[in-house]
């Protein structure tokens, strides 16, 4: 069942694209195939696939490692949210602009199916990301995070939500974690400077009145949007613009995505 979802000669994407959400199995075929992480993370909350007819690509939606975190740092506690966009997938040969349209009907449908007013992201500057497609959905920039140690698993990155799923710790100063690796005939490493550097977007998702009082909260932590390749930006608060209402809406209603 599975080979339909890439063996199926040259894909059709000409007809309206919609939204449906998949399977855990079908979303990991696809990231494994066309993300550079190669897998998504344990705590995958929604998956949302865009279909026209053919799979164009895929969205992982995840619990945030820390509950409150981003909600706090940001004043967005009293906003139903903080959900990671954990993995964006999409298919090599999409048409231009594909990943922005992608993301925002995936958030379309997320915001229809539930409460959910924002949700957020991160561009991997050790990729040279730098959050474009956000960048295009008018998603509000929050600055830069500094690079962080993390782990590895016999080579291989992995978050420390799926080494507390697999090992049922990340306790590193007891080597629990690691302990619990080497029983599986596993390496485990924890890495310093591992997590390069990334860059943090906020998207709202909710109804306008929600948008508009999500970047009334953000105001005084927005910044201006980093260029390809430069280096992060100071913060400096720029005009906010609300793109996604009149993007979403006119795409639901008339099928036609305005971007080019």
């Amino acid at each position: 069942m599975t080979d339909t979802l890439f063996d199926m000669g040259a894909p059709d994407w000409s007809g309206r694209w919609a939204t449906r959400e998949i399977t855990f199995e079908s979303a990991e075929l696809w990231v494994g195939r066309y993300h550079y992480l190669g897998k998504s993370p344990a705590g995958a909350a929604m998956l949302v696939g865009v279909f026209g007819p053919d799979m164009v690509g895929a969205v992982v939606y995840a619990q945030a490692t820390n509950a409150h975190g981003v909600a706090k740092k940001y004043g967005l506690e009293g906003f139903r949210g903080n959900i990671e966009i954990a993995r964006v997938a999409v298919h090599p040969d999409a048409p231009m602009n594909s990943t922005s349209r992608v993301v925002a009907l995936a958030n379309a449908h997320v915001a229809r199916v539930t409460d959910l007013e924002w949700v957020f992201s991160y561009a991997d500057t050790g990729q040279g990301h730098h959050g474009g497609i956000y960048q295009a959905l008018g998603a509000v920039y929050v600055g830069v995070s500094e690079s962080r140690p993390g782990f590895m698993l016999d080579g291989k990155p992995i978050h420390p939500r799926s080494v507390v799923a697999r090992y049922g710790t990340q306790a590193m100063a007891n080597n629990e974690a690691v302990e619990a690796a080497a029983a599986r005939g596993e390496k485990l490493e924890w890495v310093a400077d591992m997590n390069t550097a990334k860059h943090a977007y906020i998207l709202p998702i909710g109804n306008k009145a929600s948008q508009r009082a999500i970047r009334k909260a953000l105001k005084p932590h927005e910044m201006t949007y980093p260029k390809r390749g430069g280096d992060a930006p100071k913060p400096a608060p720029v005009a906010t613009i609300d793109p996604l209402d009149a993007v979403i809406a006119d795409y639901v209603a008339r099928g036609v995505w305005p971007y080019r």
